[in-house]
């Protein structure tokens, strides 16, 4: 995982795809089980790409948050899911995102990633 201090947290209500918000949408695995709700995503700003997805997982006497890698995920509008490639069994696997862990997304990230890109380019 890279470091924390180059990630950033979006939360899912401020993150738009074609079919609306991404807070709209529940987390489902490739089998169709449900995994959770979306809290957000983690992304690089300076590589302009999304590495996780926060998944809000709800047991019966408290909610975590997962990290699930932002791999190949298909969005299903009229279903509103987001399928990923993770099972239910593999969420305790994978890392806990703890709130305050990453820095949230702002305006002086995306001005870094604008003219990171024309450096690079």
């Amino acid at each position: 995982m890279e470091a924390h201090d180059t990630l950033r947290f979006v939360e899912a209500d401020k993150v738009e795809t074609p079919s609306g918000p991404l807070n709209k949408f529940k987390l489902v695995s490739a089998s169709d089980a449900p995994l959770g709700t979306l809290d957000g995503v983690i992304l690089s700003p300076g590589e302009r790409q999304v590495r996780y997805y926060v998944v809000a997982s709800h047991g019966r006497l408290r909610t975590r948050r997962y990290l699930v890698p932002a791999g190949p995920a298909q969005l299903e509008a009229e279903q509103n899911t987001l399928r990923v490639d993770v099972e239910p069994e593999e969420l305790t696997s994978l890392p806990e995102a703890k709130r305050g862990a990453f820095q949230t997304f702002s305006e002086f990230d995306a001005v870094d990633a604008v003219f990171a890109a024309r450096r690079t380019a």
